[in-house]
């Protein structure tokens, strides 16, 4: 009788089977973060689009004297312009907008207020997610 079988024995069969195992599951936990990153991604692009929207809403703005009033501004104090909280579609709840305004160098002499510092951020999430725009402004 001739000893030459031909096949796979079962020891070969199950350690292959165990290894395309470990390569399916690593695929599955990889298409899980790329999703994850996916989404914080597009909340961030969105709390970014908001941010800067309630910057530029001020600062393009042809007459700052409608929303701030250098006669009534203490120097170092911020005047807040948005401060609310509450929803925002495609973002974590709770979701800050925030915008306020600064006159760096004061309000009196030559400078009378200008330029303006405008600052906006959203918060969302737990509160540990924070994006900031800031621009400088002079009428």
């Amino acid at each position: 009788m001739s000893n030459n079988q031909q096949g796979f024995t079962l020891i070969e069969i199950l350690t292959t089977i165990v290894v395309a195992l470990i390569f399916l599951l690593s695929a599955f936990q990889l298409t899980g973060s790329i999703q994850q990153l996916a989404i914080t991604g597009n909340q961030t692009n969105v709390a970014d689009l908001l941010a800067y929207s309630n910057m530029r809403q001020y600062a393009n703005s042809q007459s700052p004297n409608e929303w701030f009033n250098c006669d009534a501004y203490v120097p170092g104090t911020p005047v807040v312009l948005i401060n609310k909280s509450g929803s925002s579609p495609n973002l974590p709840n709770p979701v800050v907008q925030h915008v306020e305004v600064t006159a760096p160098y004061g309000c009196s002499g030559a400078s009378a207020g200008l330029p303006l510092r405008i600052e906006s951020y959203v918060q969302y999430g737990t509160g540990t997610k924070r994006i900031t725009h800031a621009t400088y402004v002079s009428f």
